[in-house]
């Protein structure tokens, strides 16, 4: 008596092959990292707002880089900017960050 039929046999193969490829090309780097993206995209939000803040700071707006920080920290709930937020409910102005 057989215990698995030929159709349960190759289906179970095809499933080991398409995991095998799968792991591969994870391996490999064909599929894209989630946590890599997300670091890319946090990098790319801190340069451009310390570029930003370096030009409100040598003219002298420090009210308009007060209002660009909140701006981000509200639009992104706090995340990733905790300290910033921190010090902006403390009531310290950005040019003591």
């Amino acid at each position: 008596m057989k215990f698995l039929t030929a159709k349960t046999r190759i289906t179970f193969g095809l499933t080991c092959m398409l995991v095998t490829v799968l792991c591969a090309a994870i391996m490999i780097g064909l599929v894209p990292d989630p946590k890599s993206a997300v670091l890319a995209g946090r990098a790319e939000m801190c340069e451009t707002l310390a570029v930003s803040s370096s030009d409100y700071v040598s003219r002298g707006e420090l009210r308009r880089l007060e209002f660009v920080l909140e701006s981000v920290v509200r639009r992104n709930n706090g995340c990733g900017l905790v300290s910033t937020y921190w010090y902006l409910r403390k009531g310290l102005p950005p040019s003591k960050l």
